[in-house]
């Protein structure tokens, strides 16, 4: 990073802890604010803060699905590892929860029960590293 960057953004926060801190009321849940926040502390709703031009923000998970090693994509991945297709399952994907448990099945049953686990991890692997479209 360039000196200059780094400059810039020690003025802008040396501007930011020179001005005064007011308490705001989170919209979502209520609580008293920091107005310098960037997120509530209780319900982690965005309530504003500073700049994202001064600092990189992740964004929150939203609850239209998970994102790759996100909670739920280790919970799935850890039911696909027990039961092949539960964690696809959990997640919404129901053609390839079938397929993941059906293919288990096929392979405990032709090789007499001696290749059946690979189907294990592949399907908690498939369920770990699922993204939703979008």
């Amino acid at each position: 990073m360039a000196t200059s960057t780094i400059l810039q953004r020690a003025v802008a926060v040396k501007e930011d802890a020179d001005r005064p801190m007011a308490m705001i009321e989170c919209p979502e849940c209520g609580r008293m604010v920091s107005d310098q926040a960037n997120t509530c502390p209780e319900c982690a709703y965005p309530v504003g803060g500073r700049s994202s031009t001064h600092f990189e923000v992740q964004a929150p998970a939203t609850s239209s699905g998970a994102r790759r090693g996100s909670a739920g994509n280790v919970v799935a991945g850890v039911a696909s590892f027990f039961i092949p297709g539960l964690g696809q399952l959990v997640q919404g994907r129901v053609g390839r929860a079938i397929f993941h448990f059906v293919a288990a099945g096929v392979l405990w049953v032709v090789t007499f029960g001696w290749l059946g686990w690979i189907m294990h991890a592949v399907s908690a692997v498939n369920a770990a590293r699922w993204q939703p479209d979008g």
